[in-house]
């Protein structure tokens, strides 16, 4: 039994020391954009460490595309924080002006208050000045990128032929029909997005599916046990329930095993580095644990979103708070499941908090919503 159902089983941790140890690593596009959101110490130390296993390397054809496209957006995403810091002060400022057109208070002096956040405007200014003319300009001069191609030289996926691809887009297909992970979630939202290359035409619907194809090839190639590093929580990779994580999907890890005799396991970054420092491999101070698990947490609004589709778009918010306590590497405070609430009210027509941009939920009762639009 052990052996025919241990896609389902629990790793002890004999066998996972043994994955994160011995198996090939394989990074998703999510992982390597991380390495620009940490900070600089933090990317070096672990492009260092990568260095040390790079024999263990591998980047599977679809995602070195998704890197080298996407790449310009997201160092133009970093940049943009600036401008959207300044642009918040200056919200910050009009909404008090207009506070004080509106209502009146023998207490509060408006002039005192304008002189407050007007100072407070002048020191954050002075200091994201100083932040933007340190700011490395990577379309320029990217570090992270040569090492990158230094780490991947000679490991990474080759290119498919438009005969190859016709073959996976059919294969795919089929599984997507029969809602067979990965990359059934992403069919219908990346319908008509595709990619270009050479003469290839790489549809994105079915890029997931790519990945998936080269692991196992390279499963073969090498008879290794393979460790997939992913930062985004996709359900059609990721096994969860009653939101505990449990590791890749059962089906993955049965597919994987039937074709190449070896065994799956996916993990975040931050999950591969604690399995290290937890099982004392290697010294790795708690500082780079602590930035990589900073650096990695998403906006409230994109954590109780995920929280949402993982769930199946409709929850009660004790269902979103249970889940988010057991998934999310945030920093929960007294006060968090305040801010969960508030990250369903501003986005949902229904209550009055809405703030009048993007409708996201629709209110099925007091305490149960409707992500829009599952």
């Amino acid at each position: 039994m052990e052996e025919i159902f241990s896609g389902y089983l629990p790793k002890d941790n004999k066998k996972l020391q043994e994955i994160v140890t011995n198996a090939n690593i394989v990074f998703d596009s999510s992982s390597i954009f991380n390495l620009y959101r940490y900070k600089k110490e933090t990317t070096i130390n672990i492009l260092n460490y990568l260095d040390k296993v790079k024999t263990r390397l591998f980047l599977p054809y679809m995602v070195g595309l998704e890197y080298h496209n996407n790449r310009a957006g997201v160092l133009k995403q970093q940049r943009a924080i600036y401008s959207k810091l300044e642009s918040k002060v200056e919200d910050l400022k009009k909404s008090i002006s207009d506070q004080f057109l509106e209502d009146q208070h023998s207490s509060v002096e408006i002039d005192q208050v304008q002189a407050i956040v007007n100072k407070f405007n002048k020191e954050l200014t002075t200091y994201l000045n100083t932040c933007k003319k340190s700011h490395p300009n990577y379309l320029i001069s990217d570090p992270i990128r040569d090492s990158l191609v230094k780490l991947f030289e000679s490991r990474s996926g080759a290119a498919p032929s438009m005969l190859q691809l016709d073959e996976i887009y059919k294969v795919a297909q089929e599984r997507f029909d029969k809602k067979i992970p990965p990359g059934y979630k992403d069919s219908k939202n990346k319908d008509n997005q595709y990619k270009t290359y050479g003469d290839q035409i790489i549809w994105c619907k079915y890029a997931d599916y790519i990945i998936w194809h080269e692991l196992i090839q390279h499963g073969k190639k090498t008879n290794k046990n393979t460790l997939f590093i992913c930062d985004e929580r996709k359900e059609d990779w990721l096994w969860v329930e009653n939101g505990y994580k449990l590791g890749p999907r059962p089906e993955l890890f049965t597919e994987y095993k039937k074709e190449t005799g070896k065994d799956f396991h996916l993990m975040s970054l931050l999950d591969f580095f604690e399995n290290l420092k937890q099982l004392d491999i290697h010294n790795f101070s708690e500082k780079l644990i602590i930035d990589i698990k900073t650096s990695t947490n998403l906006p409230w609004k994109d954590v109780v979103k995920n929280a949402f589709i993982s769930l199946g778009g409709t929850a009660s918010l004790n269902q979103i708070y249970n889940y988010i306590e057991q998934n999310t590497s945030k920093q929960l405070t007294k006060e968090w499941r305040g801010t969960v609430r508030k990250a369903i009210y501003y986005y949902c027509s229904d209550r009055d908090l809405y703030l009048g941009k993007e409708n996201l939920y629709q209110a099925l009762s007091e305490s149960k919503y409707k992500l829009i639009p599952y």
